[in-house]
Parts: structure tokens; C-alpha cells; sequence
């Protein structure tokens, strides 16, 4: 099977957010486009601190109902791609607040709130015949920072060839929500925003 250039799908995604017939579709386009850079706010991080010692007896009940809220974001970021691959786009925007970014560094731009957001996967997930990631390493790093790369397996739409790619994924937490995701095709770059941000926000 041959392997398709990353640049062909890219061309082929524009050509169809920007040259459809339908007035639906370009509709949808006008929906998503790309924010400007900068254009964003930034995101405040919002963590729960961890009481002091005391010396009167511990309330077990207490510290246990609160640590049973407390996200599993590993968990979250493995059924966010199981989600993916099952082309469930709901349970994917169930984690993305109203004010959520997602940040492709200038291969489609940057997508502000749920709208832009869902409309961009919409359209990229419907280039391709199959779809399927594949996790190759997760990590939290604290102070609500994941780090995954993923090996991404693509057919697009009428071609019997493959794109085949690793990226890392960048994601900040806000209370168990995407508060941004950031696509990093070079690895180690992406590892160390990653490092960077977990350390900014201890």
C-alpha cells in the first residue's frame, strides 16, 4: 500500500472546507475558521491544594469522597482516542468546555469553542475512508499537563493509500475538561512544552 504525503491531505481538508458547492457546507466553513493567533485567552489552571496535617483525628470520609472526584486523566485521554477510533464525536466534545481551544500549529490553525471545534473534526474526520490511532506513550506530568504520541493510520476518501504519521498531543486540564489541546508533529518539542507547562503550573 503506498503512503501518502501528510501535504496531500492537507491539501485535500482546504479543498474541501473551502470549495464545496453546498451552501450547508460552506455554511459550516464560515463556522470554524481558524482564530488568529494570540487571539485566545489564556486559560486559568485551577487545582485543589491539599489541606495541612492537623493533629485532630482524620476525617477518612471526607479526604476519600474528594479523592473519588478526582480526575483519572490518563483514563481520560485513553477514552478520548478509544472515542476517536469509534468516530464518536459526542462523548469527544463531552470533554470540551464552551470556551475550549484546539491548537493544530499552523497545519489548519486554531479552533476556539465547541462549535469551531466539532466542526473541524466533522470535516477532518470525513476525508478519510478509515481512521485509526494507535497510543504509543502517556504520561501525566501534574498540575493537570498530559503528554501522548500517537501513531495515526489514515486511508483518505477514494485512494487505496495510507497517511501514516506520529504526533504528540498536548493537553491542559481544567477540572477533568480539555481545556487546550496542542498538536506537536515534532515529538521531543511537544515533550517539552509539555515539561514546561507541568512545571510553570506547580
Amino acid at each position: 500500500m503506498t503512503a501518502l504525503a501528510l501535504q496531500d491531505v492537507e491539501v485535500a481538508v482546504r479543498s474541501r472546507l473551502a470549495s464545496s458547492d453546498r451552501a450547508e457546507h460552506k455554511r459550516k466553513a464560515r463556522r470554524f475558521l481558524p482564530v488568529r493567533d494570540g487571539g485566545s485567552e489564556a486559560l486559568d489552571q485551577l487545582f485543589l491544594s491539599s489541606a495541612p496535617l492537623q493533629t485532630r483525628p482524620r476525617d477518612t470520609h471526607r479526604v476519600m469522597a474528594e479523592e473519588s472526584t478526582t480526575p483519572d486523566l490518563v483514563e481520560l485521554v485513553r477514552r478520548q482516542l478509544e472515542a476517536v477510533n469509534r468516530r464518536d464525536l459526542d462523548a469527544v466534545m463531552s470533554l470540551c468546555p464552551p470556551d475550549g481551544v484546539y491548537d493544530t500549529r499552523g497545519a489548519f490553525g486554531v479552533y476556539e469553542g465547541t462549535v469551531a471545534i466539532r466542526g473541524f473534526l466533522e470535516e477532518w474526520w470525513g476525508t478519510f475512508a478509515e481512521l485509526r490511532f494507535e497510543l504509543e506513550e502517556l504520561l501525566d506530568l501534574g498540575n493537570g499537563v498530559t503528554f501522548s504520541v500517537v501513531r495515526e493510520d489514515a486511508r483518505p476518501v477514494g485512494s487505496t493509500g495510507y497517511v501514516r504519521r506520529r504526533e504528540a498531543y498536548v493537553i491542559e486540564w481544567v477540572e477533568g475538561m480539555v481545556a487546550r489541546l496542542t498538536v506537536y508533529d515534532d515529538i521531543e518539542e511537544g515533550r517539552a512544552a509539555a515539561e514546561r507547562l507541568a512545571k510553570e503550573g506547580g
